[in-house]
């Protein structure tokens, strides 16, 4: 009890610090990289246009630029339209006609890729000196060379949602934890049906089990498959109750900035188009773990192909959605990096809460005291034996997808150390070492442990043996909860991992 106390302690310790230590202004997307007319910039002929650049892919629909007069004259502006060959460019004609003095600009917007929102203002002044009245001309360059970028935004506001979000923000935490949710359930899906696949045919192949009771197989499959559909549909569920909190949390964020509906969301950005196959995705899967609790074939294959689709959604709404090159690149390797950790860490899942318990109630007899046939601990070793290999080849993935991202994310070996996104993958690798460490002790040392156990068990049968395989059992219980320990700190990790904005941008 003491152990079990300390992991959930420790688990709750560092979700905290993930959760205080993730800087709250980090997490607005589209930062302005630069303008025209130039932040800051003295022009002597009128502009016909507002031209704004971002770091991210704007949602041109949901931008809104402003401009005014020192007197407070707000100046017509037309549409707010994207550029054309230019993924991160909005421009908005000038109708009114401008004369000299200063004005201010002021802008919002939400990144395409994840939906955040950010704004910010600016100014420039236009002299009298050669200005025009009612006729706009072309926009000029600002005195000393060409447009100015952000370095010389010193006058701008953040670019932040300001204070009067009275909901969850993007940094919220109640929002990093929606997302948890979100990334736990759509891990244990995939892992799920990783382990229907691979791992549970594998299991009850071995001399010990053969000899210990014909068809246990059958029986074990018989025990686990409505149970690990069970586990599908509440990670399922997970998905759908976690994608309904974020649609919530986004609206909510919007709020600071513009007025939209749920619907407008979800049908106006591509944020709301990932989350809408998203959310249909996590139902068709629920409706096919419901079909394989009954062991439909059919079912699982519904179930399987759900999970390929959602392993896809995260990178349509995240970073990689937003890269100003190698997008689809990008995209692939994030989906692959998911499926990967599904089946590593969810599989694992599977394991610890319906392999290892099915394998007990499998055991003729078993009770808490007297002896057993040993075959528990036989189809333990087997589960390990069938888990291990599956769980190698998709963490190697995991970590080659993994250095892929951070490639393409980081933009300099530096940046590691000196960003807040660099510190918290530090911090998720840290981890990621962890559970390695748990796995590779499950692998050079429990699996061995659980074999002789069985042996001794198989060739003696005594209360002694009896005792000692019941031991084994236990530790091995015990090592596979620290292992998914550290994967569910892994996946809180990349909770506040994927709503910082990354050192490329």
């Amino acid at each position: 009890m003491s152990g079990q106390l300390s992991i959930h302690r420790a688990f709750g310790l560092l979700v905290s610090i993930f959760l205080i230590a993730a800087p709250r202004t980090a997490f607005a997307h589209a930062h302005l990289v630069k303008s025209v007319p130039a932040v800051g910039a003295t022009i002597t002929v009128v502009p016909h246009a507002i031209q704004l650049w971002f770091s991210e892919a704007p949602e041109a629909a949901l931008t809104v630029i402003t401009v005014a007069g020192a007197d407070g004259r707000t100046i017509r502006l037309g549409k707010v339209t994207a550029v054309p060959d230019t993924a991160v460019s909005v421009t908005a004609t000038v109708i009114d006609a401008l004369g000299p003095g200063n004005y201010r600009v002021k802008w919002r917007t939400v990144a395409a890729d994840d939906g955040h929102p950010s704004n910010g203002s600016f100014s420039f002044t236009i002299t009298a000196a050669g200005a025009t009245t009612g006729t706009a001309t072309a926009v000029t360059e600002p005195p000393g060379g060409s447009i100015m970028a952000l370095p010389a935004e010193r006058n701008a506001k953040p670019a932040t949602v300001s204070g009067t979000n009275s909901g969850m923000g993007v940094e919220s935490p109640v929002y990093v934890v929606v997302r948890w949710l979100s990334f736990m359930g759509l891990v244990v899906l995939v892992g799920v049906v990783a382990f229907r696949l691979f791992v549970l045919p594998r299991v009850g192949a071995s001399p010990v089990v053969a000899l210990a009771q014909a068809g246990t197989h059958d029986v074990l499959a018989a025990t686990m498959i409505p149970q690990l559909a069970t586990l599908g549909t509440v990670a399922g569920a997970a998905v759908l109750i976690a994608a309904i909190g974020r649609l919530l949390a986004e609206q909510s964020v919007m709020a600071a900035s513009m007025t939209m509906s749920v619907t407008e969301i979800v049908r106006q950005t591509a944020w709301g188009s990932a989350w809408l196959l998203q959310a249909g995705a996590a139902i068709i899967a629920c409706a096919g773990f419901a079909l394989a609790r009954h062991r439909s074939t059919i079912g699982w294959g519904i179930a399987a192909i759900a999970a390929l689709v959602l392993a896809v959604t995260p990178a349509l709404s995240g970073h990689a959605a937003g890269m100003p090159h190698w997008r689809t690149f990008a995209i692939a390797t994030d989906a692959i990096h998911v499926i990967a950790a599904g089946a590593w860490l969810g599989s694992l899942c599977a394991l610890v809460v319906v392999g290892l318990p099915a394998a007990i109630r499998v055991e003729p007899g078993n009770t808490s005291t007297g002896p057993t046939t040993g075959l528990s601990t036989s189809l333990m070793a087997d589960m390990a034996n069938a888990f291990s290999p599956v769980a190698l080849t998709f963490a190697a993935i995991v970590v080659l997808t993994g250095l892929v991202s951070a490639w393409l994310r980081l933009g300099s070996l530096s940046a590691l150390w000196r960003t807040s996104y660099g510190i918290v993958l530090l911090v998720k690798l840290a981890l990621v070492g962890g559970v390695f460490t748990a796995g590779a002790f499950n692998w050079l040392r429990m699996r061995s442990a659980l074999a002789r156990s069985a042996l001794d068990h198989t060739a003696s049968g005594s209360s002694e043996t009896s005792n000692a395989s019941s031991r084994t059992r236990a530790r091995f219980q015990r090592s596979g909860t620290v292992e998914l320990v550290f994967g569910v700190l892994v996946i809180a990790a990349t909770a506040v991992l994927v709503a910082m904005p990354t050192p490329v941008h």
